[in-house]
């Protein structure tokens, strides 16, 4: 799937920005070939990644399909920072040339959740962010941001990071606690073939995603809620065996997370 981006000098624009101010609520855009990008910030120690690709364009979620890659953060060089959580928005499926692709068009912010070393102290964010701009080619950009943060004030409030943050699907334990959205997940057998069923109630989409690198095959929506993959389109399937997978169900406002155990 690497084929499908073109041989091109990765784009780097560095953001120097000092934040303290309520009203402090985003760096200036790195603007890139039909896509920009910046940091904005939330309440309750939250960054957000905010993308805006042009009209036909698109970039990938963490699972990116049949062609395309995810994005990439690094985050060294950062100081007065313990963690980075990145949180994805329900993304959308969409066809085109090279299969089926998994991401998002227009805007979105990809919601991260920081945790400081030493609270009320100033912290430095430092990031390498990487991601793919795709439509008829697929360009790779890389956004370099460095900024510093008050620790001392409260972050503003966002309502379109608390919006974005909304529609990050809720991780739930098991189908129960899936409520309303996942009825059922169970592996049958159906024509000799290890079937994965996923029975949902109203689900745009599900996505299945291996561990470790292994390769699990796309969802086929078969109508009534209900979703398949059929395994032996892996050629990982006895890997798979044994292995956690992670399992998300998507609607227009969200969706939810669970694990399931493939036995």
């Amino acid at each position: 799937m690497l084929q499908r981006f073109m041989t091109l000098a990765i784009m780097v624009v560095t953001a120097t920005v000092a934040s303290g101010a309520r009203a402090q609520v985003a760096t200036p855009w790195n603007e890139h070939p039909n896509s920009k990008v910046r940091l904005v910030f939330g309440e309750g120690r939250m960054l957000g990644i905010e993308l805006q690709l042009a009209p036909g364009w698109k970039t990938y979620w963490r699972m990116p399909g049949d062609a395309g890659v995810p994005p990439s953060f690094e985050w060294a060089g950062s100081e007065n920072l313990k963690s980075f959580d990145v949180l994805y928005p329900a993304p959308q499926t969409m066809p085109d040339q090279g299969g089926v692709a998994i991401g998002y068009k227009g805007n979105v912010i990809l919601p991260v959740k920081v945790a400081l070393e030493e609270e009320g102290k100033p912290a430095a964010v430092a990031l390498e962010f990487a991601f793919g701009v795709c439509k008829d080619i697929c360009i790779p950009v890389e956004s370099k941001f460095k900024l510093v943060l008050d620790g001392a004030q409260p972050w503003a409030s966002n309502p379109a990071l608390k919006a974005h943050l909304a529609r990050v699907p809720k991780v739930v334990a098991d189908v129960v606690a899936a409520g309303p959205l996942i009825a059922a997940i169970a592996r049958e057998s159906v024509n000799g073939k290890p079937i994965l069923k996923i029975a949902t109630r109203d689900a745009s989409d599900v996505y299945v995603e291996a561990p470790d690198g292994l390769f699990m095959p796309l969802t086929q929506k078969r109508g009534g809620g209900l979703f398949e993959v059929d395994l032996t389109a892996s050629p990982d399937f006895k890997d798979l065996i044994g292995k956690t997978l992670r399992i998300t169900a998507t609607t227009a406002a969200g969706g939810v997370e669970t694990n399931y155990v493939l036995r």
